[in-house]
């Protein structure tokens, strides 16, 4: 491979995308950060937090693209005490369909050599998450990320 096609790019956020969207928790699963407030709901956003080289060799560099899916739910909402519980529990659903019996197969039909999701850090950073509050529109959220970083072998290759 050399480089990441548009086409290659949107295949893989997708496959990455409906991991979220096949747990069935969420009202809603976006392909970026919100814009407005999401509502009432439990909702996720999956989109791209960062690409950088991991290995390198005589002719090509491997990537970690690195994914968050973040997960919203309003900060006032009854009974406050489960908010956590709430969130704590939709992120490991989504942590959990990442480890399990997912695979990038469809992205790899797309040319993409994907070596692995990296979930427990061989390469450093590792599939994790993190939670924090969001202002959005006025509006407070309690959110959790979801780190998912995904390795991608020789997407970087010097020509002949």
């Amino acid at each position: 491979m050399s480089g990441l096609t548009i086409v290659q790019a949107k295949a893989l956020q997708s496959i990455v995308r409906a991991v979220p969207a096949r747990t069935g928790l969420f009202t809603n699963v976006g392909g970026r950060e919100p814009k407005n407030a999401p509502g009432r709901d439990l909702t996720c956003w999956v989109f791209c937090n960062g690409i950088e080289p991991i290995r390198s060799g005589q002719s090509s560099t491997s990537l970690r693209v690195t994914f968050h899916v973040m997960i919203l739910t309003p900060m006032l909402t009854d009974p406050q005490d489960d908010l956590d519980p709430e969130l704590m529990s939709a992120a490991v659903s989504v942590m959990a369909g990442y480890a399990g019996g997912f695979t990038l197969s469809a992205v790899e039909a797309d040319g993409i050599d994907v070596r692995a999701i990296d979930i427990r850090g061989m390469e450093r950073v590792s599939m994790g998450a993190a939670f924090g509050y969001r202002d959005q529109d006025g509006r407070k959220y309690r959110a959790v990320v979801v780190q998912v970083p995904i390795l991608l072998n020789d997407v970087l290759t010097e020509a002949p």
